[in-house]
């Protein structure tokens, strides 16, 4: 039997569009089409799965199964980030952004059959060119579980978003012809910083920018509403310095 167990439900999509009902509704059924349905069970999120010697469980930290048995295939988010793993303070380009503490889960990360590793497009690029930092990382994972260790993109329905934009779509004359949309909310969507920078550059809120803290993915009215308003997205994660993604803005 291969036991599944997602914060989310596989049935909450495609109602729901966020990545956890996405990531819980494309393991589910992809395991049914695959094995059969018969072979496959969901389980509570807070529940103990019953797996024998002969199963497996699909789930991902901090899912209470890790502490009772080591038959089990995680879906893990990483950035493939030495330091994510070894502080809960991440220092890029001058810059000290707080992140979550994995530090006393690498332990539980060994107990393990195996790792489906969920990355980004950049993550991903970078371990193909060999990056050594990246590459060490890996490795030092993939030791874990003997070998048993994948990266893939996030299971984001690029489709079902793509819909949204393929029409025509007026943006407001009132408005500068590049408008942009700053992702600001808490700590792990921090954007201060690029907030302060479109300040200090002369850029206006409520006119060359604005601060939002949600959007509603799973509205087709309200994303084709979105993108209609602002064709760029800032999300608090980038690659090289802020400044430089303004340069030609």
């Amino acid at each position: 039997m291969i036991y599944v167990s997602f914060p989310k439900p596989p049935h909450k999509y495609p109602r729901r569009a966020g990545w956890h009902c996405q990531l819980s509704h494309q393991i589910f059924h992809g395991l049914a089409r695959r094995f059969g349905k018969q072979a496959v069970e969901l389980v509570d999120w807070e529940k103990v799965a019953p797996v024998g010697p002969r199963d497996l469980i699909v789930t991902f930290l901090p899912n209470i199964n890790y502490y009772h048995t080591d038959r089990i295939i995680g879906i893990e988010n990483d950035t493939l980030i030495p330091e994510r793993w070894s502080s809960p303070v991440f220092c890029k380009f001058g810059i000290e952004a707080p992140v979550d503490d994995l530090r006393e889960l690498t332990p539980l990360l060994a107990n393990a059959a195996g790792f489906c590793v969920l990355s980004n497009d950049v993550a991903i690029g970078k371990l193909r060119a060999g990056d050594s930092a990246t590459t060490s990382h890996v490795d030092f994972f993939r030791r874990h579980v003997d070998g048993n260790y994948v990266v893939c993109p996030h299971p984001i329905d690029k489709p079902c978003f793509r819909r949204i934009i393929k029409g025509r779509l007026k943006r407001n004359g009132r408005f500068s012809r590049h408008r942009m949309a700053v992702y600001h909310r808490d700590w792990r969507k921090y954007s201060q910083a690029t907030i302060d920078l479109l300040d200090e550059m002369g850029y206006r809120e409520g006119r060359e920018y604005s601060v939002i803290d949600w959007v509603k993915k799973s509205n087709p009215i309200t994303m084709r509403r979105f993108v209609s308003k602002f064709n760029i997205v800032f999300s608090g994660s980038c690659r090289k310095p802020v400044r430089s993604i303004f340069s030609n803005f």
